[in-house]
């Protein structure tokens, strides 16, 4: 069963935890102070500061118009003091005033007699009837607004070049294929001349051979072989010539035929002139009927614009004419209307004057100086104290961990960091052991530091960050500090 801790009794438990482990000569963890005593006590404080203040503000003043007087009248049921500040006029003043309401007595009579004249006229609303009717701008005379009409023009002109027909062209397919240097033609002729010459070149062999059988000339000789080999040139001589010839004449056909292609391809290309020019100076003359027209339309086109803006001219000059008389009719009636208000506010003005009268100037005293008085800081001060006595427990308990290792040095630096923080993270503690609950549903337990020594009674940092995460810093080792304060208020 988990009990709920009140302050008395984790005072109680923490001083016998104390002598516990001190064995009853160590020094007792610091008694909180009682946040509710310590208040009452600053608001006590507080309280008798803003009297003395209200006191020391409080001066009588004498001046030659009046004079300012400040007395006790009573007390609240707060025991608070309070006061009546008296003015009082001077003899002067005093005389001024009662003539002044006797005065406001006399006007206010002779008002509510005037008043009573014109009640009957009052009653009634203003009547702007004889006015007539309020001015208007009448626009119906000006009929309609002028438009620039082109429909008279027709349509526009355009240049059509439909008539001309399609462009000429030069057409060359009617020549046919290009003549070309053929050279099967050369074979021909070179295969006619030499069918012509082998009869004779064979019976001119024949001879030869006979010749020298009959000179005795035998074949393999070398007679016989300068006689073979002087035919041969003179056959090979002939078939150069023959080559040469062929060529002559295949060459002789093709100038002619390129010549007469180039007579047709002159022909065609003139007649493509004369059709290109004819359509050239059609065309020419379709773009200056185009350019007539237009320049005729265009001339059209400024004379109706002319005239546009002529009758607009007209127009603006007869709407100006309209405001003009509307703005002097519109002002003669704001000066009749402006007569018949007067005419209204005149007796109202008039009761008014007599109704407010003349004021007496009150008294006119110094702006005391301001004095305010400070109350003790009596909260600052007893928590000051108890920070002192808490800083003091924990340098106690960090001397008692001093010898136990790196971690007992690193948990005293953080019992250091602050004279109402405690080393609360979870993973520093071992053995730890539920004892009770505070008021504000925090679990109070005991433990044991990991790094030894006595035991130790607090909280965890990680069930006060759930509640009240304010009240939970992180030190820069890394581990959780919990404001023992905050906790504990």
């Amino acid at each position: 069963m988990i009990t709920t801790l009140d302050s008395e009794q984790l005072e109680r438990f923490f001083a016998k935890l104390d002598q516990k482990k001190g064995g009853g000569g160590g020094q007792a963890y610091p008694t909180p102070p009682d946040p509710v005593a310590t208040a009452q006590a600053q608001g006590a404080a507080n309280k008798e500061a803003a009297i003395a203040s209200q006191e020391l503000n409080m001066i009588n003043q004498r001046s030659p118009y009046g004079n300012l007087d400040f007395a006790q009248t009573g007390t609240s049921a707060a025991e608070t003091p309070q006061y009546t500040a008296t003015s009082t006029l001077s003899p002067s003043g005093q005389r001024q005033l009662d003539l002044t309401n006797q005065a406001g007595e006399k006007y206010g009579e002779t008002a509510n007699q005037q008043l009573n004249q014109v009640s009957g006229q009052l009653s009634q609303p203003v009547n702007f009837g004889g006015l007539g009717q309020a001015p208007t701008a009448d626009l119906s005379s000006l009929g309609q607004a002028p438009t620039a009409d082109f429909s008279s023009l027709g349509q526009a002109p355009t240049a059509s070049f439909s008539g001309l027909g399609a462009a000429p062209i030069a057409n060359y397919d009617s020549l046919g294929s290009a003549p070309v240097a053929n050279e099967q033609t050369r074979q021909a002729v070179r295969q006619s001349i030499q069918d012509r010459e082998q009869p004779y070149q064979e019976r001119k062999l024949d001879q030869l051979r006979s010749r020298l059988d009959t000179q005795g000339i035998a074949q393999g000789s070398k007679a016989y072989s300068d006689a073979m080999f002087d035919y041969n040139r003179g056959l090979n001589d002939f078939n150069l010539g023959a080559d040469k010839q062929a060529l002559s004449q295949m060459s002789q056909l093709y100038g002619l035929e390129a010549d007469q292609r180039n007579r047709a391809t002159s022909e065609i290309g003139q007649l493509y002139g004369l059709e290109a020019d004819q359509r050239n100076r059609a065309t020419s003359e379709i773009e200056k009927l185009y350019g007539l027209q237009s320049d005729q339309r265009g001339r059209a086109t400024n004379e109706i614009g002319q005239q546009f803006d002529f009758s607009n001219q007209a127009r603006d000059r007869s709407l100006r004419d309209i405001e003009a008389q509307y703005k002097l009719d519109a002002n003669a009636r704001d000066r009749g209307v402006n007569e018949l208000v007067q005419q209204r506010q005149i007796p109202l003005n008039e009761l008014a004057a007599m109704l407010s009268g003349s004021q007496v100037q009150g008294p006119s005293f110094i702006n005391t100086p301001q004095q305010s008085m400070q109350a003790g800081d009596i909260q600052g001060a007893t928590y000051a104290n108890y920070n002192a006595a808490n800083n003091a427990y924990n340098q106690q308990r960090a001397s008692q961990a001093q010898g136990k290792g790196a971690t007992g040095d690193m948990i005293g630096q953080l019992a250091m960091a602050g004279a109402t923080y405690g080393a609360s993270d979870r993973r520093l503690k071992e053995n730890i052991r539920k004892i009770g609950q505070l008021a504000n549903g925090l679990f109070v337990y005991v433990f044991n530091y990991i790094w030894g020594g006595p035991e130790q009674i607090g909280v965890m940092s990680d069930e006060v960050r759930k509640i009240m995460p304010h009240a939970v810093i992180v030190h820069s080792n890394g581990y959780d500090m919990v404001n023992y304060e905050e906790v504990l208020s």
